[in-house]
C-alpha cells in the first residue's frame, strides 16, 4: 500500500470518530409554535435516523425524483421519522427551520462520502 492509501481500517476509524462529532440530538425551536390535535409543539428534536427511517423517507422519491416536491417530501418524512412529531406537525414548520432539520440530518446521511462511501 503506498503512503497515499488509507487502509480500511483507518477509513472505517475516522468515519466512526466523524459520527463521534455529531451531537447525538439536536431540538430546534419552533417559532411560532404549531397546535396540532389539541397539543402545541415549541420544538422538535431530531436524533440519527434509522436505515430503515431513511429507506421509509426515500420511498416519497420513487416517482418525480428530480421533482421539487418530492424531495421536499422526502425531507418532511424523514424529519417527522427522526423527531416522531406528527407529519402534519413537520408540514406546518416554516421552511427555514425544515432546512436546519435537513442540515442536521444530512451529517449523518453524508458520513463517508470523502472516501467514497461504505
Amino acid at each position: 500500500m503506498s503512503g497515499s492509501q488509507v487502509s480500511a481500517e483507518q477509513a472505517f476509524a475516522d468515519l466512526l470518530q466523524g459520527l463521534s462529532d455529531f451531537p447525538p440530538q439536536l431540538s430546534i425551536p419552533l417559532v411560532p409554535a404549531i397546535t396540532f390535535d389539541g397539543r402545541e409543539y415549541s420544538e422538535i428534536t431530531l436524533r440519527e435516523p434509522t436505515a430503515e427511517e431513511v429507506r421509509q423517507a426515500e420511498e416519497q422519491l420513487r416517482v418525480g425524483a428530480m421533482l421539487p416536491h418530492a424531495r421536499r417530501n422526502y425531507q418532511i418524512h424523514l424529519v417527522q421519522r427522526a423527531s416522531g412529531v406528527p407529519l402534519a406537525v413537520v408540514s406546518k414548520m416554516g421552511v427555514g427551520r425544515l432546512e436546519a432539520a435537513m442540515a442536521y440530518l444530512n451529517l449523518f446521511l453524508r458520513v463517508g462520502q470523502a472516501t467514497g462511501g461504505y
